[in-house]
Parts: structure tokens; sequence; C-alpha cells
């Protein structure tokens, strides 16, 4: 196998200064810009192949059938894919021996494994080497004549090859091939992207633009040119004002938000500095979408981390939607300030988007991992989740429609089954109801919610406390790991489980910082992974029925089929998407299925 294995690694110009780097742009725009230049190309195989310099000296005829491998392949193989479209290093077509058999990304290998992302991290981790990784930093702005030469980067790309290679030859074996095809086949939706209402997203950034002017008009210290959130200035206007100042201005700071709401209406710049955080995130966001769209193909290519929680669970890009990049896995659900992101993305001419949705696949996941067969069978009568533990709290009869007849007993059920499940107490139950389901609890209220769903879930608590006792076993022992199996068989590891001031401690990704650990808590990533790998699952299936996924988020899969083809899509995606796989024996599955226009929920 390990001569059928070859690292590759390029090193392209960047600099930081002059705000050209991935830090401050995605991949396709840092491509397309006239400063692209791969100067530097290193390659190692287990046929003995080893090579560092100029890509267009490489003999690529010796990567033809091979395994690719790439630290990070979502921008190693973007690369080679542009040098092939400059014309700077042959077209697979044009060898006599094609192209690689497949592009493999071992950061993706990595994270499967539990290790953090980055190559220092995980060579040290997984093939025992240390990298010194500040070269890097030391070649921001340097042009390729002063790097050529220079015997310091070029052992530095040659040793990130080489751990590449390594971290592959060692580890590509424990990699599922299930895993390993959703790999690429994320990596390659995000290469595709999602056609773009370029016009659509144009009048939002306007709109914004001008509300954004509006809040800031009523922000005195503005004029005189100081920041809209300057803590200085808006301490001197609280005095004046004969108001206090909350502790913290942060964007996610409680104080700041309760602050806003006590005095806002009798001040409007303490509404105005709210207001101009919440508009100036969304138009970010609309501006990036505007600058990273592609003319000629009318789409928005994005990217989406394979395994970015510790769950498994796919997130944003690196960044977020830090510079420049727009997160695909958290648009806002509803217009906001006037303006919805989802229908700037829309499915192109002749064609439409099929929106299949799990619907309440954590809930349903959770009774079926403790065997409530009485409200499964609910289930498979049809009814939701919420609808039948509000028959079993007694809380609605048989053949009540909670969601149409009592809006807020449905939405008190769904905290429920969503919140109270993984052990949260009453405090944290209020903010559950408040985000999940929009409700607004007394702590009373949010007790007896946590009470009641205790009482009628003894499956669920001893599940929590079965988790809590084996891991609390593995803490006394200082076992170097404790194992939780998923029944779909891949095992979610917590590394060094340690009693620490009566709580414990564990690493969930090795290279990342350590964190507490509960039975709720291990119930809750149980079930959250659980949920991700049916995700996986029937991602593979539709792409061998033909059906590509263009977008994943969370539980949710995004088609573009030709519109002639809607029914049929639908029909096929609707039986794939609900048959178990043979681990899920039993489990009720059903999804929210719709034929779109453009992308909603």
């Amino acid at each position: 196998m390990e001569d059928k294995l070859i690292a590759v690694d390029f090193e392209t110009y960047y600099d930081k200064a002059g705000e050209y780097s991935l830090s401050c742009m995605p991949v396709h725009l840092y491509l397309g810009d006239p400063r692209f230049d791969a100067y530097l190309m290193s390659a190692y195989g287990g046929d003995g192949t080893r090579y560092c310099g100029d890509p267009r000296g490489f003999d690529w005829n010796l990567l033809s059938g091979k395994t690719v491998c790439a630290h990070n392949a979502s921008f190693d193989e973007q690369v080679y894919l542009r040098l092939i479209e400059l014309g700077r290093i042959p077209a697979p077509g044009s060898l006599p021996g094609g192209g690689p058999a497949e592009w493999v990304c071992t950061a993706d290998l990595s994270a499967y494994l539990g290790v953090k992302r980055d190559l220092k991290t995980a060579a040290r981790v997984l093939a025992g080497m240390s990298l010194d990784k500040s070269v890097r930093e030391r070649m921001s702005g340097r042009a390729a004549s002063e790097l050529s030469g220079d015997a310091e980067a070029i052992e530095y790309a040659m040793g990130d090859a080489v751990a590449c290679y390594n971290i592959a030859a060692r580890w590509l074996g424990a990699w599922p091939a299930e895993e390993r095809e959703v790999s690429r086949l994320n990596r390659e939706a995000g290469y595709r992207g999602m056609a773009l209402d370029y016009p659509l997203v144009l009048q939002g950034a306007l709109k914004l633009e001008a509300r954004l002017q509006d809040e800031l008009d009523l922000i005195p210290w503005v004029k005189e040119g100081l920041p809209p959130l300057s803590r200085t200035a808006a301490k001197l206007e609280a005095a004046r004002a004969g108001i206090p100042l909350p502790l913290s201005l942060a964007k996610d700071s409680q104080d700041f938000v309760e602050w806003a709401e006590e005095f806002g209406d009798r001040f409007p710049w303490v509404r105005a500095m709210g207001q101009y955080r919440s508009i100036n995130t969304l138009l970010s966001r609309v501006r990036s979408l505007k600058d990273g769209y592609v003319r000629q193909s009318g789409r928005y290519p994005y990217s989406i981390k394979y395994f970015g929680a510790a769950t498994g669970r796919f997130s944003g890009g690196s960044s977020g939607d830090s510079g420049g990049k727009f997160n695909m896995q958290n648009m806002p659900r509803a217009e906001m300030h006037g303006v919805d992101v989802r229908p700037m993305f829309k499915a192109p001419p002749g064609k439409v988007l099929v929106v299949a949705d799990y619907s309440q696949i954590e809930a349903r996941l959770l009774l079926w991992r403790v065997g409530d067969e009485p409200k499964l069978a609910l289930i498979r009568k049809g009814l939701s989740v919420y609808q039948a533990y509000g028959e079993a709290l007694g809380l609605c009869g048989p053949g009540s429609d909670i969601k149409r007849e009592d809006p807020h007993l449905y939405k008190y059920c769904k905290a429920a089954c969503l919140g109270a499940g993984y052990q949260c107490g009453g405090e944290r139950f209020k903010g559950v109801a408040k985000v999940m389901a929009g409700l607004d609890l007394t702590e009373e209220e949010a007790v007896k919610a946590v009470q009641d769903y205790r009482s009628r879930n003894p499956l669920v608590v001893k599940l929590w406390y079965d988790h809590h006792d084996a891991l609390a076993y593995s803490a006394r022992r200082r076992d170097d790991t404790h194992e939780v199996e998923l029944r779909s068989g891949r095992v979610l590891t917590y590394w060094e489980p340690r009693l620490a001031c009566g709580e414990i401690e564990v690493t969930q990704t090795r290279g990342c910082n350590r964190t507490r650990m509960y039975g709720g808590k291990l119930t809750e990533n149980e079930i959250q992974a659980t949920a991700r790998d049916l995700l996986v699952h029937a991602w593979v299936k539709c792409a061998e029925a033909g059906y590509l996924p263009v977008l994943n988020v969370h539980d949710e899969l995004v088609f573009e089929v030709p519109e002639k083809d809607a029914d049929r899509a639908v029909a096929d995606i609707t039986g794939i998407m609900t048959e178990p796989p043979g681990w899920a024996a039993g489990l009720p599955l059903g999804i929210d299925i719709g034929v779109h226009g453009f992308y909603t929920k």
C-alpha cells in the first residue's frame, strides 16, 4: 500500500501585511489573485520519490494511479488544479499514466482520530515528529526569487511532506471507507459551491449599509471620529445621562443585552450600539458573499470542516465568518434588519433545490438509545416526538395536535425533549427553552419542567448515571482513555479522565484544552455523534444513487437537481434517508423535505 502513497505539499507566496493570505481571504480568491505563485512543492512517497523545488520541474507522472495525501487537501488539491488551469504543470490527460487515483486529507484524518488538525500537533501526536512552523511565518512577503535557494525554506517544505506521508502511512487504514469518502464529498461540494442570486446580495448589502448609517448617526461620539463601541466614550455619555454602564460591551455579554433592553427606549444611542453590532455583523457576511461571487460560474465556493467538532459534527470553515469567509453552517433562520440571507442561495436555471432535514433526529435517537418503546410506538404511528412526549406526560390527549391547537404546549414539549434530556438544571433549562423554543419561563416553571422530565423518563436518567459512573471509574483508575462506543461502531475517546475539585476533566481532542465532563454531557455527545453518523451514511448512499449534496448543515442535506426530475429525486432521497442502516434497526426516522427555487428551511 505504501508504494501507492505519496504526500504533496505546496508553498505559495503570501503577504500578511498586504492582506494577501488565507487568513484574509477564502481559497478561491487567493488562488485567483494575480499575486498567486506556487513557487515550491515537495513530494515524498513510499516508492522512493523525494522532491522539493519548482512545481514545473517535478515529474507529475509520479502521481499517476497514486493516493495523493495532503495536510489540508482542500487547499493543496485546489493549488494543483489551478496550476493545471494556468498551464504551469501538465494535465492528467496528457500524462502516460493519467492522474492521481484520489486525494486524501490528513488534516481530516487527524480530526477523525481525535487530534487537533494543525500539522505541527498531528505530526507530534500521530507520527512522533517535531516540526518548526516558525519558518513559515518568516516567509511572509518574501518573493519566490528570495526563497528558491533558501535551504531553510526547502528543509521546512520537505519536512511537511514527510510528516504528512508518515501520518497517512501509519493511520490511513484506521479511517473507515465511508468516512474517507464523505471527507472527499464534503471537500468537492465546497469546490462546486452554490449558485448565488448576486443582485439580491447587492440589494441586501445596500440596505444594510443604509441601516448601519442610521444607527451610527444616533451614537454621539461617532461624529468625533471615535469607534461606535468605544468603552471610554460610552462611559462618558452614560455618566452624562446618569445611567450605569454594563461591565462588558462584548456581543455575548448578558449584562450588555439587559442594559440595552432597560435603557434603549429612553436613550437611542444605547439601542443603537446593540443594533450597530448586529447590523455590522450581518453586513460583513453579505459582503463576503458579494466579494466571493465567481461571475464565470455564478456560484459561491465555500468551505465546511469535516469533523469540526469532537463528536464528528461538521462545522463552518477554519475561521467561521472571519477573513472574508462565509460560514455556511450558521445562516440566520429568518430575516434580520430587512435582509434574508438564505434566499441569496438559489437554484440555477432549469434546476431546483431539494432540502431534506431529519425530523427531531436527536430526540428520536435518545428514545431509541434507551429503548423507550411506549414513546417510540407513538412516533412510529406518525406522531412527532414532542406530541408523543406531551401525551406521555398527560398534557394532551390522544388524537390531539398540539402544534396546531396549543403552540405554547408544543414549544414546552420541544424544549423539554431537546434540553432536559441532557441533565441540565432549572437555570440552564430556562435559557435552553428561550433559545430552542422561544419560551420565557420563570425559574419555578423551569425547575418544574426539569423535574417532570426526569420523573417521566427514568431510562434517560439511568443512561446519564451509567455514563457518569463509568467515566468516574476510569478517572479513579487514572486510565489513559475512556471510550464510549456508538451504535454505529465508531468510538468517542476521552483522554486522561481525571478527578479535579470534585469534578471530572477530560481532553476531547488531543492538542486542545481540557474540559469538564459528566453523564449528561456524555449522553449529549453520544446522541449528537450518532445523529452525525446517520447523516454521513445517508450522504454517501445518496451520492451512490447519483444525488450529490451541494450543502450539508447539521442534520440537513441540500441537493441541486433538474426541475423535471424533482418528484423522483424527492422520492429517492426520502427512501434513502428514512431507511436506517443495519446498526440502527428499529429507529423511526422521518425527514422534512421540500422543493424550492432558493435555499430555505
